[in-house]
């Protein structure tokens, strides 16, 4: 299908400047999603829409000593936080996120994935 506003090309000549095309940003991030190999679900998975709900303030995890919620709450601000060195350009030495089977991990795995794709940066899943 050609784009109504470029005609397929990618630029808009405006004057003496060519800027992109909406299209050609729409395509390219689509091409950041599909290198980043997240499935459509995955996609889903966004700060937004993380649940805190399945979290408990009530029960404690032995190891830590704390509640899962607090964990949960933790790891949470942890991710939000590297997503934002990364998007800003300053050095982070990672994320490990350990936790069992059901925990969250691949979910918040993915909400930092998404949040750093939505901010134009490249990643791999």
């Amino acid at each position: 299908m050609r784009c109504p506003i470029c005609q397929d090309r990618g630029i808009i000549l405006r004057g003496q400047t060519a800027v992109r095309c909406v299209c050609a940003k729409q395509r390219a991030l689509a091409n950041r999603f599909s290198e980043a190999h997240l499935s459509p679900l995955m996609r889903s998975h966004t700060f937004a829409n993380f649940d805190f709900r399945y979290y408990s303030r009530h029960h404690c995890d032995p190891v830590k000593g704390r509640s899962y919620y607090e964990t949960a709450r933790l790891a949470y601000q942890a991710a939000q936080e590297m997503v934002e060195h990364i998007k800003a350009g300053r050095h982070t030495d990672g994320l490990l996120i350990t936790g069992q089977v059901g925990s969250g991990k691949t979910f918040l795995a993915c909400c930092i994935a998404n949040a750093l794709l939505d901010a134009g940066k490249e990643v791999l899943f």
